[in-house]
């Protein structure tokens, strides 16, 4: 009854509610439009204005002040060209390297990062296409290389035709000796072998002259690049070995003239005359020929095609550059290995899920350092000087690491054997018109023998010279005998003239371990002198990095005797009551490092002597620069400790996760920024990515730092959470 008696109620009970579902949908239609468009928006000011924050403890997304230094240094369009093999290669290592060139690229706007995979279906084409693009770039050396090496030989005919007028003239020349016996028997072999080796050496020039052009032009792989450096090699082989028996021939044969008749008969010596008087000239034309091949240099575009016949690469292509008057172009094309950046697929491919070592800070090195080595012409050169009875080079053993880091870096490496070598190397093949700085890096080991003093007698003097010259000096000072019997130090006493002196006869040792089972370090672990406004450039790079010196021996820095000479202290060890420089230090450093856990506690070293020094602190790494007359000033960078550098301790490394991280990283960013620093390049200076792979608690927090963090854990979290539920409770009312 009551429905029926009032009709019109249903409609008007409806309307509002369909008037309430229309409004809804309207509403939600113009929140759907208006997130819509806001997306939109957003999207498009991201895309004009993108902005990157990197949250990781690790940094990974955030390339490191180094290569953000280099990208920015860049002066002109540069091209990276990256190629790989992803059939073969772990996919992550693959991603991480994609990943490390966008970062590049936001970085430095100029910079085109390209990637080729080969494995692709249009890989080798793209890779075909990128490298005539290079040849043509190049068309101007490799013609002017390969008219150099056309003309070498053509020198082969004359040479040959030289030979075997040379052994002509010897032929029959074993029939004037009359006599017999052994000399008799030696000398008539002599002059039997002499025109036969000739005669031999003659058909090989003549076939040296075919091989020799056909390398010329015989392509590298599959690109359009010819082998010239395969060229060099086959012409070279056969004229070092050429001179060689030249030079023995006439060695041999200048003897047997100045011989006495009774020896050897007149009518062999007047036989030998006429080769004596033609074998100078044969080799003058024979060294001359050496010293083109020498100097012949290799288009960078070789040195390319052979990174890329091998192996995974990196190419940087930088601007067209001009060369100026009197000197050859800078290089615009350079290439780098980077095969070690591709692990292959563990066995059963890509579906084992094993572990993949992230080596995302070795990619943003290499790739850095090859723009690096690119955009600057004037790299520093070091000079490794010591007084081992051994030569370092080529292999440059215990120091294989650090070569490499150095070559990556474009910065080139020399030694000077001071026990074998006069003078300084010649560095003009590789510094052409002196335009690339020259640091010295000092290290000797003293030895209780007679021929050990004189080495580094001969080094002192050496080091002092070049201490007196203004040359840019990197000294790594070594535990000396000498203070502890009142004799000087010669190695280190010349130094006092800048305000330093170097305590080669108390090395630092600390006491670690526990009271139960002591035990004595003889290395130390210094803290950086700070950051922040005014600090050295070195600091920027070591700022943080855990250092490890061993057998460290304080440096005092005295500026009332500097000379007008500025002097920073870089690394310093805190006074901790568990650290001294002892005396009495010889006994222990005569243990092996293996055996030292194995002395008694009572016969360990202590600082129980009044000659000890417990006070601190000390510094054991200062930087020294003096003003020059008529120059730049001279930079000296002073590190108390003589294998700081050295592979097993600055390259030094372990797995933390699936990182490859150096336990000691600020050896290696130490040696590298002294370097850049010497060589008057601050602006170089900066820590490398590797140096950070991993998050490291900074070894020179204070004490009283320490307590408020210790306090802040044990205390600060819970008042923390009591104080917040207290606020809650209060604004709940």
């Amino acid at each position: 009854m009551t429905s029926t008696g009032r009709p019109g109620s249903v409609e008007a009970s409806g309307n509002p509610r369909g008037r309430s579902r229309v409004r809804l949908a309207l509403q939600s239609a113009v929140l759907l439009l208006a997130v819509t468009a806001c997306c939109m928006f957003a999207g498009l000011i991201a895309d004009r204005y993108p902005a990157h924050v990197d949250v990781t403890g690790t940094r990974e997304h955030e390339l490191s002040a180094r290569t953000l230094g280099v990208l920015s240094r860049l002066d002109g369009d540069y091209e990276l060209i990256v190629t790989m093999n992803s059939a073969a290669a772990e996919p992550r290592a693959a991603q991480r390297t994609r990943d490390v060139l966008d970062a590049f690229e936001r970085a430095a706007p100029r910079l085109k990062a390209t990637v080729i995979d080969v494995a692709g279906e249009t890989g080798l084409a793209e890779l075909d296409g990128a490298l005539n693009r290079l040849v043509d770039r190049s068309a101007r050396e490799l013609t002017e290389a390969q008219g150099s090496l056309d003309g070498v030989a053509g020198a082969f005919p004359e040479l040959s035709a030289s030979m075997e007028r040379l052994s002509s003239s010897l032929e029959g020349a074993e029939k004037t000796v009359t006599g017999t016996g052994g000399n008799s028997d030696a000398l008539r072999k002599f002059l039997v072998d002499a025109p036969a080796l000739f005669r031999l050496q003659a058909q090989d020039l003549a076939g040296s002259v075919e091989r020799s052009r056909a390398a010329i032009r015989q392509p590298i792989g599959r690109t359009p690049v010819p082998s010239l450096d395969t060229a060099v090699g086959v012409m070279q082989t056969p004229l070092n070995r050429l001179f060689g028996q030249l030079s023995d021939f006439q060695q041999s044969a200048e003897a047997a003239v100045k011989a006495g008749d009774e020896v050897i008969p007149e009518a062999t010596k007047q036989r030998l005359r006429p080769a004596i008087g033609e074998v100078p000239r044969i080799k003058d034309r024979v060294a001359k020929l050496l010293a083109t091949l020498e100097r012949q240099s290799k288009p960078p575009i070789v040195t390319v095609a052979r990174v890329l016949e091998r192996a995974s690469a990196a190419v940087v292509v930088g601007p067209p550059r001009s060369a100026e008057p009197g000197k050859k172009a800078p290089r615009t094309i350079a290439a780098v290995d980077i095969e070690t950046l591709f692990p292959p697929l563990a066995p059963g491919g890509r579906e084992t899920g094993t572990i993949s070592i992230d080596l995302r800070a070795r990619t943003e090195d290499l790739l850095g350092s090859a723009l690096a080595s690119l955009n600057d012409a004037t790299s520093p050169i070091v000079v490794l000087t010591h007084a081992e009875a051994v030569r370092f080079s080529p292999g440059y053993e215990r120091f294989v690491e650090l070569a490499a880091r150095l070559q990556m870096r474009g910065i080139g490496l020399a030694e000077w054997a001071v026990a074998f070598d006069d003078g300084p190397p010649d560095l003009s093949g590789t510094n052409p018109g002196g335009v690339r700085p020259v640091v010295y890096v000092v290290l000797y080991t003293p030895g209780p023998s007679v021929e050990a003093a004189a080495r580094l007698a001969k080094m002192s003097r050496a080091v002092e010279g070049l201490y007196a010259s203004g040359k840019p000096i990197l000294f790594s000072a070594t535990p000396s005998t000498l203070p502890a019997i009142g004799q000087p130090d010669l190695m280190v006493d010349f130094f006092a003239s800048c305000g330093v002196s170097i305590d080669t006869g108390r090395p630092l040792l600390r006491q670690v371990g526990t009271p139960a089972n002591p035990a004595v370090a003889a290395d130390v672990l210094p803290a950086g002198e700070g950051g922040g406004e005014g600090a050295h450039a070195i600091d920027s790079a070591i700022r943080g990095l855990r250092v490890r010196l061993p057998w460290a021996l304080p440096i005092r820095l005295d500026g009332s005797k500097a000379n007008g000479a500025t002097l920073t202290p870089l690394l310093s060890v805190t006074t901790d009551g568990r650290t001294w420089a002892e005396s009495q230090w010889t006994d222990y450093a005569a243990v092996p490092a293996a055996k030292r856990n194995m002395i008694r506690p009572q016969d360990l070293p202590k600082a129980d002597s009044s000659r000890d020094d417990s006070q601190g602190p000390w510094t054991v790494a200062a930087a020294v620069e003096r003003a020059q007359s008529g120059g730049a000033s001279q930079r000296l960078v002073f590190v108390g400790s003589n294998t700081w550098f050295r592979d097993d301790v600055a390259e030094a490394a372990e797995l933390v996760g699936n990182r490859v991280r150096l336990i000691n990283p600020g050896n290696s960013e130490l040696f590298e920024a002294a370097v850049y620093w010497l060589a008057h390049k601050d602006g170089s200076i900066g820590a490398s990515p590797e140096s950070h792979e991993v998050s490291i608690i900074p070894n020179d927090l204070s004490p009283g730092l320490l307590s408020a963090i210790r306090w802040m854990l044990i205390a600060g979290l819970p008042v923390l959470i009591l104080l917040t539920g207290a606020a809650w409770r209060i604004v709940r009312g």
